[in-house]
């Protein structure tokens, strides 16, 4: 080890050998840095392969929840559509949502289920479209809904879809 440290800096051999020991400690260090950094990209590689399988297997224990979430969104849109629904009924339901919507949000789970926003392709499938050729849509109803799940898009929801007119605020 030392006669090659002391080879490296000339100490005790000649300039050709110097050279030679120069070059093979120069290659010898970028094969290492060769090999660095391919560890790196495989560590990079392997990292976000853990954190994805982790991420399906927390979507996964969530499934229950959104099954559950589904068939309170669909309850409430029966409830409202009746016409003899009462309007305890309709405070009762409300009152669900205002204890559910805290309760999955804090497992980082969001649900895409209002209507009359601007229709975003990213959080909405559009499952009809009413005014062929506009360009400003707006969610008319929602049909199924979404969830956004830590920031994404689990499901997107699905929706009908229409231009809404200004200047009498409805639908076409």
């Amino acid at each position: 080890m030392w006669s090659g440290i002391t080879g490296f800096f000339g100490i005790g051999k000649g300039a050709r050998e110097k050279k030679t020991k120069n070059k093979e400690i120069i290659e010898e260090i970028r094969n290492v840095k060769k090999l660095l950094r391919k560890q790196g990209i495989f560590q990079e590689a392997f990292k976000d392969e853990v954190l994805k399988q982790i991420e399906e297997k927390n979507l996964d224990n969530v499934k229950s929840i959104i099954e559950f979430t589904d068939a309170l969104f669909y309850l409430s849109e029966s409830l409202k559509e009746m016409s003899d629904s009462s309007l305890n009924q309709d405070q009762a339901i409300d009152i669900v949502w205002q204890k559910w919507k805290p309760l999955i949000s804090s497992i980082d789970l969001e649900i895409i289920c209002e209507a009359e926003v601007i229709f975003d392709s990213r959080l909405h499938e559009a499952v009809e479209n009413v005014s062929h050729g506009a360009l400003d849509l707006t969610v008319i109803k929602i049909i199924q809904p979404g969830y956004l799940y830590k920031s994404n898009v689990a499901r997107p929801a699905k929706a009908i879809i229409g231009e809404q007119r200004i200047q009498e605020g409805s639908f076409v």
